[in-house]
């Protein structure tokens, strides 16, 4: 059974049909991930670092560490 994505502040629930959902935000701490943002909830300031780490991270190269943690490279790095 796989868990319900919802929004850390409203409860709104995640749905990767909807029009808005390449705009959800998922919020790390120290590598894990604590939460998820929908659009309407997210700050200017989350929004824009969302835009920084979009620009600068190349999330399809990312993986997950052997202690659980997120790791994502910054693009044009060399992975192994």
């Amino acid at each position: 059974m796989s868990r319900v994505v919802k929004c850390s502040r409203c409860r709104r629930r995640f749905r990767e049909n909807a029009a808005d959902a390449a705009q959800w935000n998922v919020v790390f701490k120290a590598g894990r991930v604590t939460g998820y943002l929908c659009p309407d909830c997210q700050s200017d300031e989350e929004r824009l670092e969302a835009q920084v780490n979009e620009a600068t991270l190349d999330y399809a190269h990312g993986a997950i560490l052997p202690d659980g943690r997120a790791w994502v490279p910054f693009k044009g790095e060399a992975t192994a």
